[in-house]
């Protein structure tokens, strides 16, 4: 995955240096990390994504993918040409939110 991500030999170095110290800090494999793993055991709590569309970090397949595995109660936030920053400084985003926390109770 660093591959895709970092230029030779950086994605190399975090692969075989960078990402096993971290797990050993952490106490889990980092590698084996699972994100819609997580979401599945956040049942029966509820769940929101926001993702934006236009990540170019993240892919929007992988926001679309985490919202699929998840069991309900589970909302989304597609934001259309959002991308990392985008979703932070987006008005919209923050009220989503805000809104989701604010009924978060009543839905369990």
């Amino acid at each position: 995955m660093t591959d895709q991500y970092l230029p030779q030999p950086i994605g190399w170095l975090m692969r075989t240096v960078g990402l096993p110290m971290a797990s050993a800090q952490v106490g889990t494999n980092l590698s084996a990390f699972s994100p819609a793993d997580q979401a599945r055991r956040l049942w029966p709590r509820p769940i929101l994504v926001v993702h934006g569309m236009d990540d170019e970090l993240v892919g929007f397949n992988h926001g679309q993918e985490l919202f699929d595995a998840a069991f309900q109660p589970k909302f989304e936030m597609w934001i259309r040409r959002g991308g990392q920053s985008d979703i932070l400084n987006s008005d919209s985003a923050a009220k989503t939110v805000k809104r989701y926390f604010d009924s978060a109770g009543s839905v369990l």
